[in-house]
């Protein structure tokens, strides 16, 4: 990550000075920058928009360095390929999502409601896709999906081949493909498949 700061100041961003760089989740991040030294106040995890909405980020600075496509990974030596929604509505293979503290899995979720597997509740019901959070539904009947609680743990079902495939957001592999090409050479563990209209952010 220092390689990319350095480059990205190099690119002409000289004005741009990286101090105290924490590699957290955004959830974790809003977290911390609302952190309050003198009570405990309990907020809600959110994305980069909610750092916007609270104050915590002047949106005039806010610059989006980085895509994280949410994806569907198997284990390379796997034959799956070229998975789609549909053939895992059709029971065809076993799959793992975050759990509701995930934003991975929101998004998973987001997804799996636009082909019946995921069946949103309260204020989403009646919608799918884009218009749901992902929280608060649950899964319609037979359907068991492993849920697991970090992007990171989640990609490690689908390594370890817990599970036939997993939906992670591209960045959770990179952590687990790195301890992987220090055992292995350059060895990849993961097939990855783009899941259409994922989330960038």
């Amino acid at each position: 990550m220092e390689d990319v700061q350095a480059a990205y100041i190099a690119d002409g961003h000289g004005n741009v000075t990286f101090a105290d760089t924490q590699y957290k989740s955004s959830g974790e991040l809003n977290e911390m920058l609302g952190a309050v030294p003198t009570f405990s106040s309990p907020r809600q995890k959110g994305s980069m928009d909610t750092a916007v909405k609270e104050g915590y980020v002047d949106e005039q600075t806010r610059v989006d360095m980085f895509v994280n496509d949410l994806v569907i990974v198997a284990k390379e030596d796997s034959d799956i390929s070229d998975v789609t929604l549909q053939d895992i509505a059709d029971g065809k293979y076993t799959f793992c999502v975050g759990d509701e503290s995930v934003p991975a899995g929101n998004y998973a979720c987001q997804a799996l409601s636009t082909v019946g597997m995921y069946v949103p509740a309260g204020d989403d019901a009646g919608k799918t896709g884009k218009d749901i959070t992902g929280k608060g539904g649950a899964f319609a009947e037979g359907y068991a999906p492993v849920l697991d609680t970090s992007v990171g743990n989640v990609c490690k079902h689908a390594q370890s081949g817990d599970v036939d495939v997993a939906f992670v957001y591209t960045s959770g592999c990179v952590p687990l493909r790195r301890r992987e090409d220090r055992r292995h050479g350059s060895r990849r563990y993961a097939q990855k498949h783009r899941v259409s209209g994922s989330h960038h952010g």
